[in-house]
């Protein structure tokens, strides 16, 4: 099982768009689960699901018996368990035990994911938190989401410190690799942050970024990946690529 957490300096990369429709691309040709790791409880709206969904990753007593109950309810695209709502007492006390279980997730994986799972996608809640530091710990890759925008440009080298400072994979080595996203090639400021990006990232940085698709929007608004939405898109055909990449990338 291969697991790629998806991170981001700051919110408005674009991240859990990204997680969704990326995992749909994965699983056409491998068994794909996703996972939100983000209180907001989004990646499911994108996914067909609701985001009200109590039931998820930091609900007590939610078991691989019940993920499977959810999954046979929902039916979303691509399989996919929520982070839950569970009451903010709880949530309180759940961040004080992940800072002093390092090992949380792991285990919660373990206990979680169906043995055939290939590949897993965490999305996970942007900035540095203690979900961060808990998916670095698993990740074999961890793909950093940026927006071609310059104040997400600006964060890159204090986000490349906190990487090289976070908890690695004790199974293996974990590869930290960037994409920009939403680059609009008819502006000239998103095309100069892109440059910028790949000059400074070099072979870490996923060579072309994805292109600002008015697709991907339109089928967010119909809570669908673009795949479904629009499988003809430039989007999709980006994603195609960077889904080939990740997996030579692979550690």
């Amino acid at each position: 099982m291969k697991i790629i957490a998806l991170v981001a300096p700051r919110g408005g990369t674009g991240r859990s768009t990204l997680v969704a429709n990326l995992g749909r691309v994965l699983a056409e040709k491998a068994r794909t689960l996703l996972l939100d790791l983000d209180p907001q409880n989004s990646l499911g709206l994108l996914l067909g699901m609701e985001v009200l969904e109590e039931r998820g990753l930091a609900t007590p007593g939610f078991t691989r018996a019940r993920a499977a109950e959810l999954l046979g309810e929902a039916k979303p695209e691509v399989p996919y368990i929520p982070f839950g709502r569970p009451p903010i007492r709880v949530r309180f006390d759940l961040g004080a035990s992940l800072l002093a279980d390092p090992d949380w997730l792991r285990r919660r994986l373990d206990d979680l994911c169906p043995p055939e799972t290939e590949f897993v996608l965490l999305d996970v809640a942007a900035g540095h938190n203690i979900w961060q530091q808990q998916a670095l710990a698993v990740a074999d890759i961890a793909l950093v989401v940026l927006s071609a925008d310059p104040v997400c440009y600006a964060l890159v080298p204090g986000f490349e410190q906190a990487l090289t400072e976070a908890p690695r994979n004790a199974s293996g080595p974990r590869r930290d690799l960037y994409v920009v996203n939403c680059v609009d090639p008819r502006k000239a400021l998103a095309r100069d942050v892109r440059d910028a990006t790949f000059h400074a990232l070099g072979d870490a940085v996923f060579p072309t970024g994805l292109v600002d698709d008015e697709a991907v929007r339109e089928a967010a608004a119909h809570r669908q990946t673009v795949a479904h939405y629009a499988p003809h898109s430039q989007f999709l055909a980006d994603l195609r690529h960077l889904a080939a990449w990740l997996l030579e990338a692979r550690p």
